[in-house]
This record gives structure tokens, C-alpha cells and sequence, in this order.
């Protein structure tokens, strides 16, 4: 599309070993300055904002939520502390009411900062997590990130710092999962044996465990997004590069991968970065036969977008099906967070641009029914929300809640939004 920037235009650059091109959190908030140029001039009335947070708090994460309908997530920056430009970031609690919480300020150092993944919450209500930056251990100039505990008495607690270079991983930028006997999981984007990522086990007595190194070859490279688990023990996830190397993408367009119960790793796909895309920023979503779901942020080829990103499809048998490409304005561009389905099989993610508002539009939240068929749920215009980067969480209602980085109230504060389909 002609005068149409690529993501990758906004996301480029290169901070702790991760490849050019790929999305790094420094660059986040450029982006979103660029986004609150743009205007809309309608609501739908399916969105609400449920919060609306002070400038320059970045919540770049999704939410979890609790029984009563509370609400948790966490902010990149704000907070009380004054060791970070702008803050080192917060968790907060929404209450059913409405009403924020601010259950912890980070502070830097080694208490970590910056947390950019989305929280696990455990059946006793305590929430776990992990800092992109913090600590000052190892070999990150700002702190190689931690994973972290705040327990539902308010008690914040580290439970690893990471280490970096070949020992250890660095700058996680995943949410957690964890098993029944309550090890927890996920990867970091950098650091390990080749400075390519890892993919970690934080054991129930705090031990943490390096599963896999990643090599940035073609077993892909840079994970940013966390871990899925089937009922056998196996993991499934993407990798923001790697693979195998294909015209534009020297270090490969990025993989979906399986981790085996037995500590395998086996690449289901890599991408081409031709019709399927590249660059697979998001978490899977796994349906009961097996079959896997996700997005790419780039490529896709539309009919007017070259740089939209898809939502795609690896089937039990490996065989990939592209569901849908983006087209921009006023389809959506560049989806980044996870996806959710449901009981019909219908899947609903967001886009961070794109949409109905004016310039390159403030971001989407988009459906896939069962048959393939895209639909534009709801466009922000920026007053209400923009750039919508967390994953998507549905309550037993079928509502969805998310949060946007930018836009709301306050302008650049964000927000977190309730969706009724």
C-alpha cells in the first residue's frame, strides 16, 4: 500500500542480543507516540474502559482475573520509584468496582523493573511474574530481569534473578505457567549458551533450570512469548526469529516449536516470511485436537498491505494454514498479543494499528469465526484506548478484557478494557 510503513519500521533495532527487526520494549513507547496523532470519531458501545491509567504508564501486558471479577496486570513504567526514567513499572489490582490497587512498585536493582510479560495467579491467589530489567547481575548493564512473587497478603518477593551471557538467560519478556506440583515455566528473549534465548523451569523450591538453549538457528531464536502446555507434559511456543533462513530473514523468519516431556525440542514450523509471515511475537492458544493458533506481526502480503501480520494456523500434523492477512486501514495492522477462542471455536485477538481512526489507525479487536471469516469487533479511536499489545483473557461470560498502552482518559496513560461480543 502505497506511503504504508512497515512494523518493523517502528519496532527496529538491536538491545541485548536481540535481532534487527524483531519488537524490543525500548522502542514501544516511539510507537505510541506516533499512534496518539491519529483521531477517531466513534465509540462502539460493546467497548468499556474499565480504567484508564496516568500518563507514561505503558501497560504493555494482558490481565488475569479472579472469581469476583478483580482484575491484574501489570504497568512498564509509573509507579513511585524515582531508580528508572518515568518510573520502573507497577502491579495493580482493578477491583470489581473499579477502583485501582497499586499492590507494588518496582524500584530497579534487585527488585527488579520494567515487567512487560502477563502474570499467573495460582489457586491461593499469590501472582507470579517476571521484570524485563533489574537486579544489575551478570552481564546486563541495566539487570538481566528477574521473576518475581507477590503473595495475596501484598508480600513482594524475587524468586530468581537471571544472569545472562551463557549461564543463565536474560530479558524475559514472557508471561509464566506452571504445573501441579507448582513449577513454574516460561522463556527469556536473550541470554543462554548462544545468546539467543532459553527456555526455563523455576522449581516449587525456587531452583531455577536452563530446559533448552536456543541456538538463533534452525531451532529458531528470541522467544518472546510464553509457554502453552499440553496434558502430557509437552510445551508449545514461537520464536521471534530462527528457523530456516529464507530470503529476507538472513537468521530465519521465526518458528513454532514443541519442547517435549523428555527435553527435546523440535521445530513444527518455520515461517518463510512470504504469504505466511514472520516474526511471531504472541503466545500459542492450543484447541482440543491439537491444532495450534497464532499471529505474526509482519508480512501476509493483502491485497493493499505488505507489513499487516496474520493469524495462522499448525495443524496436529504439522501442515500450516494462513486464516487470515491484514490489510491496515481499516482491517488492522501488526497483531501482537495472544489469542483467545470460544466454546463455538471462534478465536478474537487485537492489533496494535489499524482500525477506523484516522492516520494508521489505533489498533483493532478482531474475530476469526470457525469458518474462517474475519470481523472488525471493535476500532479505538485513540480516546478510549490505543495500541492494544496484551493478550486477550475471556471471563465465564464471554466477555473479553484486555489493555491498551496508550490512549484512555489521561492520553498516554492506557487502559484496560472490557469488550462484550
Amino acid at each position: 500500500m502505497k506511503g504504508h510503513l512497515s512494523v518493523s519500521g517502528f519496532l527496529s533495532g538491536i538491545e541485548n542480543g536481540i535481532q534487527v527487526g524483531f519488537r524490543l520494549v525500548p522502542f514501544l513507547p516511539v510507537l505510541v507516540a506516533v499512534l496518539l496523532g491519529s483521531a477517531s470519531l466513534a465509540i462502539a458501545q460493546t467497548e468499556t474502559v474499565v480504567y484508564s491509567f496516568q500518563p507514561g504508564s505503558l501497560p504493555y501486558s494482558g490481565v488475569v482475573l479472579d472469581a469476583q471479577g478483580n482484575i491484574y496486570g501489570t504497568t512498564y513504567a509509573g509507579g513511585t520509584s524515582a531508580n528508572c526514567t518515568g518510573g520502573c513499572g507497577t502491579l495493580f489490582e482493578i477491583t470489581a468496582a473499579g477502583k485501582e490497587i497499586v499492590l507494588h512498585n518496582f524500584r530497579g536493582g534487585t527488585d527488579g523493573a520494567s515487567p512487560v510479560g502477563a502474570l499467573w495467579r495460582d489457586a491461593q491467589g499469590n501472582l507470579f511474574g517476571t521484570s524485563f530489567f533489574g537486579d544489575g547481575l551478570g552481564t546486563c548493564p541495566t539487570g538481566c530481569g528477574t521473576v518475581f512473587e507477590v503473595t495475596s497478603g501484598g508480600h513482594k518477593r524475587v524468586v530468581h534473578r537471571f544472569r545472562g551471557a551463557t549461564t543463565d538467560g536474560s530479558s524475559p519478556y514472557s508471561n509464566l505457567i506452571a504445573d501441579g506440583d507448582g513449577n513454574l515455566f516460561g522463556t527469556t528473549s536473550a541470554g543462554g549458551s548462544f545468546g539467543r534465548g532459553t527456555i526455563f523451569e523455576i522449581t516449587a523450591f525456587g531452583k531455577e533450570k536452563v530446559l533448552y538453549n536456543f541456538s538463533g538457528g534452525t531451532d529458531g531464536g528470541w522467544p518472546t512469548a510464553g509457554l502453552i502446555r499440553d496434558a502430557k507434559g509437552n510445551f508449545y511456543g514461537t520464536t521471534s526469529g530462527g528457523g530456516t533462513p529464507v530470503g529476507k530473514c538472513w537468521q530465519g523468519c521465526g518458528t513454532v516449536f514443541e519442547f517435549t516431556s523428555d527435553g527435546r525440542e523440535r521445530v513444527l514450523y518455520s515461517f518463510t516470511g512470504e504469504k505466511d509471515g514472520w516474526a511471531p511475537f504472541a503466545r500459542l492458544l492450543r484447541d482440543a485436537r491439537g491444532n495450534l493458533y497464532g499471529t505474526t506481526m509482519e508480512n501476509g502480503f493483502s491485497y493493499n498491505c505488505w507489513d499487516c501480520g496474520t493469524v495462522f494456523e499448525i495443524a496436529a500434523d504439522g501442515t500450516e494454514e494462513t486464516l487470515h492477512r491484514f490489510h491496515g486501514v481499516p482491517d488492522g495492522w501488526g497483531p501482537n498479543g495472544g489469542l483467545v477462542m470460544d466454546r463455538q471455536g471462534n478465536l478474537y485477538g487485537t492489533t496494535i494499528l489499524g482500525g477506523r481512526a484516522g492516520g494508521a489507525g489505533c489498533g483493532t479487536v478482531f474475530e476469526i469465526t470457525g469458518a474462517g471469516r474475519e470481523r472488525i469487533l471493535y476500532s479505538f479511536s485513540c480516546s478510549d484506548g490505543s495500541a492494544p499489545y496484551g493478550d486477550l483473557v475471556m471471563d465465564a461470560h464471554g466477555s473479553i478484557y484486555g489493555t491498551t498502552a496508550s490512549g484512555g482518559a489521561y492520553q498516554y496513560g492506557g487502559t484496560v478494557f472490557r469488550i462484550q461480543p
